[in-house]
């Protein structure tokens, strides 16, 4: 789900307006509860990184943007939400996911982890 503070930094974005920060970066977390529209972090954050942003096309070309990174877990974690900021640390966030099943990583471990989020003519359409 996209949030208010992060649709809002879009569109400073998408009108060249001055205070618009790009958002590069993406995160997970364990918290489980619902998405909503008004949330500013994720409930439970455990690592955050600069992440690979790509273009691909859903329902026309190039409307959606593809947020993912490759994360080395330090610790045993049940991967519950998936978010995209505009800062390393703080920051306004974009989105929020949380995943319909948990995701057991083991220390050690790769987490591949992504967001997604699709402009069309009807609207924004965000987080999976």
């Amino acid at each position: 789900m996209l949030t208010s503070v992060g649709i809002s930094e879009t569109c400073k974005l998408l009108g060249d307006l001055s205070g618009g920060l790009e958002f590069a970066y993406i995160a997970y977390g364990t918290g489980t509860k619902s998405e909503a529209s008004g949330d500013t972090t994720l409930e439970s954050e455990v690592d955050r990184g600069l992440a690979t942003v790509e273009l691909e096309s859903t329902l026309a070309p190039r409307d959606t943007v593809v947020w993912y990174r490759y994360f080395v877990v330090e610790d045993d974690v049940n991967i519950a939400e998936v978010g995209v900021f505009n800062a390393s640390s703080g920051g306004d966030m974009l989105g929020r996911k949380k995943l319909a099943s948990t995701v057991f990583v083991g220390k050690g471990s790769v987490a591949y982890v992504e967001f997604k989020a699709m402009i069309s003519d009807g609207g924004y359409s965000g987080g999976s």
